[in-house]
């Protein structure tokens, strides 16, 4: 399945009337962490910056305020939630990242989030990343981890369990995350630093916010397939709107490396 078939057709596919409220609810949830993982990078006013799946264009747009002089390219294969006119530097690129390619030593900085993990190409796409920073640019990536979940709510573990298998469907690998250090190691890039963020649904806003819209878009294909009971799905919706049960199903794996910098010339 390429990149196209599904963001077109698959879960996560714009076309969804519920996507933008999850992708907004995403950024709500995970932004701060972001911000203080790229804050610690010190972005410069002229950094050349990429955004890899943009999505609904929060991280795009605070790199954008923090690079004045410099230019933010928002990639996404679907950019209809992105504004073009939000900031000067800012550029909406639409670009399926499996088919198509930047210039070596482009940026100064590239970051994706919850993006990687969903296409089969994830660790090419990784390597390729890395020929695309400056000497000294910084790649920053971020992917959702699933946790074993056998002493899980039945109702939770069998909704995470489901929509695992439907994510995998359309090419999603939920533990990939774990190899994304040693893929930024040996693709050369050193300083590298990971960071882990739990994600505990029952606890309160804004991550059961998350989960509450990621369910209500993945629920409806569970019941058109029939292989989830009716009553588990029922349950699994009163759980998250009630909050009823409390379990640490993922994490958010947060992994950044810098390029090595350019040797200095000898006269």
């Amino acid at each position: 399945m390429t990149l196209t078939d599904a963001y077109s057709n698959g879960i996560l596919s714009k076309e969804i009337p519920t996507e933008l409220g999850r992708l907004q609810a995403l950024e709500r949830m995970l932004d701060p962490v972001a911000h203080e993982v790229l804050g610690d990078l010190r972005p410069e006013p002229g950094w050349r910056c990429l955004d890899m799946g943009a999505g609904a264009g929060s991280i795009a747009y605070w790199l954008a305020e923090r690079c004045p002089s410099g230019r933010v390219v928002a990639a996404d294969i679907d950019p209809r939630h992105l504004d073009p006119g939000r900031a000067a530097p800012l550029e909406v690129a639409t670009v399926d990242l499996t088919r198509e390619d930047f210039s070596r030593n482009s940026f100064d900085l590239v970051h994706t989030r919850a993006l990687l993990a969903h296409l089969p190409q994830r660790d090419e796409l990784v390597r390729k990343a890395v020929t695309w920073l400056r000497p000294g640019g910084h790649l920053v990536v971020g992917e959702f981890y699933i946790l074993p979940l056998d002493d899980a709510h039945p109702a939770l573990r069998t909704g995470v369990r489901t929509l695992a298998q439907l994510m995998g469907e359309q090419g999603t690998d939920v533990y990939w995350a774990r190899r994304v250090p040693a893929l930024l190691k040996a693709a050369g890039l050193t300083g590298i630093q990971v960071r882990l963020t739990p994600l505990t649904i029952g606890i309160g806003e804004p991550v059961d916010e998350f989960w509450r819209r990621s369910f209500e878009q993945y629920l409806p294909i569970l019941r058109r397939r029939g292989t989830v009971p009716g009553t588990t799905l029922d349950e699994l919706t009163k759980m998250l709107d009630d909050s009823s049960a409390a379990d640490l199903c993922w994490f958010f794996v947060t992994a950044s490396g810098r390029a090595p910098e350019a040797p200095a010339r000898t006269s």
